[in-house]
Protein backbone atom coordinates (compact mmCIF):
# COMPACT_ATOMS: atom_id res chain seq x y z
CA UNK A 1 0.00 0.00 0.00
CA UNK A 2 0.78 3.17 -0.89
CA UNK A 3 0.35 7.15 -0.12
CA UNK A 4 -1.25 8.96 -2.88
CA UNK A 5 -1.68 12.94 -2.99
CA UNK A 6 -4.65 13.37 -5.54
CA UNK A 7 -4.38 16.61 -6.76
CA UNK A 8 -8.18 18.40 -7.88
CA UNK A 9 -9.91 15.65 -5.60
CA UNK A 10 -12.65 18.20 -5.66
CA UNK A 11 -14.39 17.84 -8.75
CA UNK A 12 -16.24 15.05 -10.07
CA UNK A 13 -13.22 12.79 -11.16
CA UNK A 14 -11.01 13.64 -8.19
CA UNK A 15 -13.89 12.53 -5.80
CA UNK A 16 -13.72 9.30 -7.76
CA UNK A 17 -10.19 8.88 -7.81
CA UNK A 18 -9.98 9.44 -3.90
CA UNK A 19 -12.61 7.05 -2.99
CA UNK A 20 -11.30 4.44 -5.13
CA UNK A 21 -7.95 4.88 -4.00
CA UNK A 22 -9.20 4.88 -0.47
CA UNK A 23 -11.28 1.98 -0.94
CA UNK A 24 -8.31 0.06 -2.38
CA UNK A 25 -6.33 0.29 1.11
CA UNK A 26 -3.80 3.32 0.02
CA UNK A 27 -3.52 6.10 2.45
CA UNK A 28 -4.80 9.25 0.43
CA UNK A 29 -4.63 12.98 0.43
CA UNK A 30 -7.60 14.94 -1.30
CA UNK A 31 -5.84 18.38 -2.63
CA UNK A 32 -8.33 20.74 -3.10
CA UNK A 33 -9.96 24.07 -2.58
CA UNK A 34 -12.46 22.91 -0.31
CA UNK A 35 -13.26 19.37 1.68
CA UNK A 36 -16.20 16.94 0.32
CA UNK A 37 -18.83 15.51 1.40
CA UNK A 38 -18.96 12.67 -1.15
CA UNK A 39 -15.14 11.59 0.02
CA UNK A 40 -14.73 8.23 1.57
CA UNK A 41 -13.82 8.24 5.48
CA UNK A 42 -9.98 8.51 5.78
CA UNK A 43 -9.15 10.99 2.90
CA UNK A 44 -7.33 13.71 4.65
CA UNK A 45 -8.13 17.38 2.95
CA UNK A 46 -5.16 19.49 2.05
CA UNK A 47 -5.72 23.32 0.64
CA UNK A 48 -5.80 23.38 -3.70
CA UNK A 49 -2.19 23.59 -5.13
CA UNK A 50 -3.08 27.43 -6.07
CA UNK A 51 -3.44 28.93 -2.95
CA UNK A 52 -0.12 27.11 -2.10
CA UNK A 53 3.95 28.58 -3.01
CA UNK A 54 5.64 25.60 -4.34
CA UNK A 55 7.70 24.60 -0.77
CA UNK A 56 4.53 24.10 0.43
CA UNK A 57 3.71 21.67 -2.63
CA UNK A 58 7.24 20.67 -2.09
CA UNK A 59 6.46 19.80 1.48
CA UNK A 60 2.40 18.16 1.00
CA UNK A 61 4.16 15.67 -1.64
CA UNK A 62 7.02 14.68 0.75
CA UNK A 63 5.02 12.50 2.70
CA UNK A 64 2.99 10.39 -0.65
CA UNK A 65 4.91 8.17 -2.73
CA UNK A 66 2.94 9.34 -6.01
CA UNK A 67 0.96 11.96 -7.09
CA UNK A 68 -2.23 11.95 -9.52
CA UNK A 69 -3.31 14.69 -11.50
CA UNK A 70 -6.92 14.96 -11.62
CA UNK A 71 -7.57 18.12 -13.18
CA UNK A 72 -6.17 20.88 -15.55
CA UNK A 73 -3.15 22.48 -13.63
CA UNK A 74 -2.97 25.76 -12.35
CA UNK A 75 0.70 25.33 -11.59
CA UNK A 76 2.40 24.73 -14.47
CA UNK A 77 5.75 23.35 -12.32
CA UNK A 78 3.60 20.97 -10.31
CA UNK A 79 4.63 18.06 -11.80
CA UNK A 80 8.48 19.23 -11.83
CA UNK A 81 7.90 19.83 -7.97
CA UNK A 82 6.34 16.44 -7.48
CA UNK A 83 9.56 14.64 -9.19
CA UNK A 84 11.65 16.76 -6.92
CA UNK A 85 9.60 15.65 -3.56
CA UNK A 86 10.72 12.09 -5.35
CA UNK A 87 7.16 11.11 -6.19
CA UNK A 88 6.06 8.86 -9.09
CA UNK A 89 3.60 10.70 -11.15
CA UNK A 90 0.07 9.97 -12.98
CA UNK A 91 -1.98 12.32 -15.04
CA UNK A 92 -5.44 11.72 -16.39
CA UNK A 93 -5.17 14.84 -18.76
CA UNK A 94 -6.59 14.61 -21.90
CA UNK A 95 -4.98 17.97 -23.07
CA UNK A 96 -2.20 18.02 -25.75
CA UNK A 97 0.14 20.57 -23.76
CA UNK A 98 -0.45 19.13 -20.98
CA UNK A 99 1.00 16.05 -22.28
CA UNK A 100 3.85 17.11 -24.02
CA UNK A 101 5.14 18.65 -20.53
CA UNK A 102 4.98 15.18 -18.67
CA UNK A 103 6.82 13.86 -21.59
CA UNK A 104 9.40 16.41 -21.25
CA UNK A 105 10.15 15.11 -18.01
CA UNK A 106 11.36 12.09 -19.46
CA UNK A 107 15.40 11.77 -18.63
CA UNK A 108 14.39 13.57 -15.36
CA UNK A 109 12.27 11.33 -14.08
CA UNK A 110 14.76 8.41 -15.43
CA UNK A 111 17.19 10.04 -13.47
CA UNK A 112 15.31 10.10 -10.32
CA UNK A 113 13.99 6.21 -10.57
CA UNK A 114 10.29 7.61 -11.10
CA UNK A 115 7.72 6.60 -13.21
CA UNK A 116 5.51 8.97 -14.78
CA UNK A 117 2.75 8.44 -16.83
CA UNK A 118 0.23 10.97 -18.42
CA UNK A 119 -3.37 9.85 -20.53
CA UNK A 120 -3.90 7.11 -18.14
CA UNK A 121 -7.51 6.99 -18.21
CA UNK A 122 -10.14 5.48 -20.29
CA UNK A 123 -10.00 7.85 -23.16
CA UNK A 124 -7.37 8.20 -23.77
CA UNK A 125 -5.70 5.46 -21.59
CA UNK A 126 -7.55 2.11 -22.53
CA UNK A 127 -8.50 2.98 -25.74
CA UNK A 128 -4.86 3.09 -27.08
CA UNK A 129 -3.66 0.27 -25.34
CA UNK A 130 -6.96 -1.75 -26.96
CA UNK A 131 -6.46 -0.71 -30.31
CA UNK A 132 -2.46 -1.15 -30.13
CA UNK A 133 -2.65 -4.54 -28.53
CA UNK A 134 -5.62 -5.70 -30.86
CA UNK A 135 -3.63 -4.43 -33.89
CA UNK A 136 -0.25 -6.60 -32.18
CA UNK A 137 -2.43 -9.53 -32.67
CA UNK A 138 -3.60 -8.80 -35.86
CA UNK A 139 -0.39 -8.76 -37.49
CA UNK A 140 -1.82 -8.73 -41.18
CA UNK A 141 -4.42 -5.90 -39.97
CA UNK A 142 -4.68 -2.56 -42.34
CA UNK A 143 -6.43 -1.01 -39.61
CA UNK A 144 -8.07 -0.83 -36.44
CA UNK A 145 -11.40 0.93 -35.72
CA UNK A 146 -11.72 2.17 -31.58
CA UNK A 147 -14.92 2.76 -30.39
CA UNK A 148 -16.14 4.22 -26.87
CA UNK A 149 -19.89 3.51 -26.64
CA UNK A 150 -21.25 5.79 -23.56
CA UNK A 151 -24.65 5.63 -22.17
CA UNK A 152 -27.04 8.55 -22.77
CA UNK A 153 -28.59 7.91 -19.48
CA UNK A 154 -25.43 8.65 -17.76
CA UNK A 155 -25.21 11.45 -15.10
CA UNK A 156 -23.49 14.23 -17.08
CA UNK A 157 -24.26 17.66 -15.66
CA UNK A 158 -24.99 20.90 -17.88
CA UNK A 159 -20.93 21.97 -18.10
CA UNK A 160 -19.87 18.53 -19.29
CA UNK A 161 -22.66 17.76 -21.37
CA UNK A 162 -21.69 21.35 -23.07
CA UNK A 163 -18.34 20.14 -23.78
CA UNK A 164 -19.36 16.62 -25.31
CA UNK A 165 -21.17 18.47 -27.57
CA UNK A 166 -18.93 20.93 -28.85
CA UNK A 167 -16.08 17.91 -28.96
CA UNK A 168 -18.19 15.61 -30.95
CA UNK A 169 -19.81 18.85 -33.67
CA UNK A 170 -16.47 19.70 -34.09
CA UNK A 171 -15.50 17.55 -36.85
CA UNK A 172 -18.62 17.56 -39.44
CA UNK A 173 -21.36 14.97 -39.54
CA UNK A 174 -21.37 11.18 -38.21
CA UNK A 175 -19.14 8.67 -40.26
CA UNK A 176 -19.21 5.05 -39.98
CA UNK A 177 -16.99 2.29 -38.67
CA UNK A 178 -16.98 -1.34 -38.36
CA UNK A 179 -18.15 -1.97 -34.72
CA UNK A 180 -18.69 -4.70 -32.71
CA UNK A 181 -20.86 -5.24 -29.15
CA UNK A 182 -19.06 -8.35 -28.30
CA UNK A 183 -22.06 -10.65 -29.01
CA UNK A 184 -21.89 -13.53 -31.43
CA UNK A 185 -22.53 -11.54 -34.29
CA UNK A 186 -20.00 -10.18 -36.55
CA UNK A 187 -18.90 -6.83 -36.37
CA UNK A 188 -20.69 -4.60 -39.11
CA UNK A 189 -20.45 -1.31 -40.04
CA UNK A 190 -22.17 1.53 -37.42
CA UNK A 191 -23.23 5.20 -37.19
CA UNK A 192 -20.48 6.69 -35.11
CA UNK A 193 -18.59 10.27 -34.71
CA UNK A 194 -14.85 10.60 -34.66
CA UNK A 195 -12.98 10.77 -31.20
CA UNK A 196 -10.44 13.68 -31.08
CA UNK A 197 -8.45 11.46 -28.42
CA UNK A 198 -4.89 13.38 -28.03
CA UNK A 199 -3.64 9.42 -28.65
CA UNK A 200 -3.42 10.38 -32.54
CA UNK A 201 -1.27 13.12 -31.74
CA UNK A 202 1.91 11.06 -30.31
CA UNK A 203 1.78 7.73 -31.77
CA UNK A 204 3.29 8.15 -35.17
CA UNK A 205 2.07 6.04 -38.16
CA UNK A 206 -0.70 4.77 -36.02
CA UNK A 207 -2.65 2.83 -38.35
CA UNK A 208 -5.67 2.93 -35.14
CA UNK A 209 -9.04 4.89 -35.74
CA UNK A 210 -10.88 6.29 -32.74
CA UNK A 211 -14.97 6.94 -32.53
CA UNK A 212 -17.64 7.53 -30.13
CA UNK A 213 -21.55 7.42 -30.51
CA UNK A 214 -24.43 6.95 -27.69
CA UNK A 215 -26.13 3.64 -26.81
CA UNK A 216 -29.31 5.95 -28.07
CA UNK A 217 -30.65 6.42 -32.02
CA UNK A 218 -32.57 9.35 -30.82
CA UNK A 219 -29.08 11.03 -28.72
CA UNK A 220 -26.91 10.14 -31.66
CA UNK A 221 -29.47 11.84 -34.49
CA UNK A 222 -29.56 14.51 -32.66
CA UNK A 223 -25.84 15.45 -31.72
CA UNK A 224 -25.90 14.40 -36.26
CA UNK A 225 -28.08 17.45 -36.88
CA UNK A 226 -26.53 19.90 -34.30
CA UNK A 227 -23.31 19.12 -36.26
CA UNK A 228 -24.90 20.16 -39.47
CA UNK A 229 -26.27 23.50 -37.47
CA UNK A 230 -22.68 24.04 -35.98
CA UNK A 231 -21.45 24.39 -39.33
CA UNK A 232 -23.98 26.57 -41.24
CA UNK A 233 -24.92 28.70 -37.91
CA UNK A 234 -22.87 28.79 -34.99
CA UNK A 235 -24.72 31.59 -32.97
CA UNK A 236 -27.94 28.88 -33.80
CA UNK A 237 -25.56 26.11 -32.67
CA UNK A 238 -24.41 27.63 -29.80
CA UNK A 239 -28.13 28.63 -28.83
CA UNK A 240 -29.40 24.76 -29.00
CA UNK A 241 -26.52 23.61 -27.79
CA UNK A 242 -26.95 25.34 -24.62
CA UNK A 243 -30.50 24.28 -24.68
CA UNK A 244 -29.87 20.59 -24.81
CA UNK A 245 -27.23 20.86 -21.91
CA UNK A 246 -30.03 22.67 -19.98
CA UNK A 247 -32.41 19.73 -20.47
CA UNK A 248 -30.08 17.21 -19.64
CA UNK A 249 -29.36 18.56 -16.52
CA UNK A 250 -32.85 19.06 -15.22
CA UNK A 251 -34.14 15.85 -16.64
CA UNK A 252 -33.54 14.06 -12.90
CA UNK A 253 -33.50 10.53 -14.96
CA UNK A 254 -32.20 7.37 -13.44
CA UNK A 255 -28.55 7.31 -13.63
CA UNK A 256 -27.08 4.27 -15.71
CA UNK A 257 -23.56 4.92 -16.90
CA UNK A 258 -22.66 1.33 -18.02
CA UNK A 259 -20.34 1.70 -21.35
CA UNK A 260 -18.66 -0.23 -24.08
CA UNK A 261 -15.28 0.23 -25.21
CA UNK A 262 -14.58 -2.26 -28.00
CA UNK A 263 -12.22 -2.54 -30.98
CA UNK A 264 -11.85 -4.45 -34.29
CA UNK A 265 -9.30 -5.66 -36.48
CA UNK A 266 -9.70 -5.27 -40.36
CA UNK A 267 -7.99 -6.24 -43.45
CA UNK A 268 -7.32 -4.18 -46.50
CA UNK A 269 -10.38 -5.44 -48.13
CA UNK A 270 -12.64 -4.55 -44.59
CA UNK A 271 -12.44 -7.67 -43.58
CA UNK A 272 -12.54 -8.28 -39.64
CA UNK A 273 -9.55 -10.30 -38.44
CA UNK A 274 -10.05 -10.05 -34.83
CA UNK A 275 -12.52 -8.26 -31.97
CA UNK A 276 -13.02 -7.33 -28.90
CA UNK A 277 -15.37 -5.37 -26.46
CA UNK A 278 -14.90 -4.72 -22.75
CA UNK A 279 -17.90 -3.62 -20.90
CA UNK A 280 -17.25 -1.27 -17.78
CA UNK A 281 -19.72 0.36 -15.18
CA UNK A 282 -19.04 3.65 -15.58
CA UNK A 283 -16.51 5.99 -17.88
CA UNK A 284 -15.69 8.03 -14.75
CA UNK A 285 -15.15 5.34 -12.26
CA UNK A 286 -12.92 3.24 -15.07
CA UNK A 287 -11.18 6.58 -15.73
CA UNK A 288 -10.57 6.45 -11.51
CA UNK A 289 -9.38 3.04 -11.87
CA UNK A 290 -7.28 3.40 -14.33
CA UNK A 291 -5.67 6.22 -12.83
CA UNK A 292 -5.40 4.85 -9.04
CA UNK A 293 -4.17 1.21 -10.32
CA UNK A 294 -1.79 2.95 -12.43
CA UNK A 295 -0.62 4.21 -9.43
CA UNK A 296 -0.32 1.68 -7.39
CA UNK A 297 1.94 -0.52 -9.96
CA UNK A 298 4.40 2.81 -9.86
CA UNK A 299 5.17 2.44 -6.41
CA UNK A 300 5.19 -1.44 -6.62
CA UNK A 301 7.87 -1.08 -9.23
CA UNK A 302 5.93 -2.70 -11.92
CA UNK A 303 6.49 0.13 -14.45
CA UNK A 304 9.60 1.56 -16.54
CA UNK A 305 11.41 4.72 -15.17
CA UNK A 306 10.87 7.52 -17.23
CA UNK A 307 7.83 9.07 -18.70
CA UNK A 308 5.43 8.02 -21.19
CA UNK A 309 1.64 7.45 -22.51
CA UNK A 310 0.34 4.50 -20.22
CA UNK A 311 0.37 2.82 -23.46
CA UNK A 312 4.21 3.06 -23.27
CA UNK A 313 4.63 2.18 -20.08
CA UNK A 314 2.40 -1.40 -19.59
CA UNK A 315 0.37 -3.56 -21.54
CA UNK A 316 -3.18 -3.53 -21.70
CA UNK A 317 -4.17 -7.25 -19.70
CA UNK A 318 -1.59 -6.10 -16.91
CA UNK A 319 -4.27 -3.05 -16.55
CA UNK A 320 -7.12 -4.69 -16.69
CA UNK A 321 -5.77 -6.84 -13.62
CA UNK A 322 -5.25 -4.19 -11.88
CA UNK A 323 -8.16 -5.29 -8.52
CA UNK A 324 -9.41 -1.73 -9.22
CA UNK A 325 -9.97 -1.77 -13.28
CA UNK A 326 -11.10 -5.31 -12.54
CA UNK A 327 -13.98 -4.53 -10.29
CA UNK A 328 -15.53 -2.08 -12.81
CA UNK A 329 -15.52 -4.49 -15.46
CA UNK A 330 -18.57 -5.87 -16.18
CA UNK A 331 -17.71 -8.29 -19.29
CA UNK A 332 -15.05 -8.82 -21.27
CA UNK A 333 -14.94 -10.69 -24.45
Amino acid sequence: MGHIAVVGAGGRLGIQIANIASISGETVTAVASTPSVEWAPGVVHQPAARENPPENLRDLFASADVVIVAAPLNNPDLHTIALQAECHLVDVTISIPQIRSVLALREQARRAGRSVVTAAGLAPGLTGLLGRDLHAGNPNADQVHVCLTQNAKGSAGEHGTREMLDMLTEHGSSTTCCLTDGAVEPPRLSSVFRLPTPETAFVPENRVEYFTRFDSTRVNRSIGMLSGIRAAAPRLYRRLRDQTAKRKARAGQPIHEEILLAAVALSASGEPLGWRAIRMRSDYAATAAVAVGTAAAAVAGKLPHGSGLLMDMINLESVLAFPSVAREVVEDR
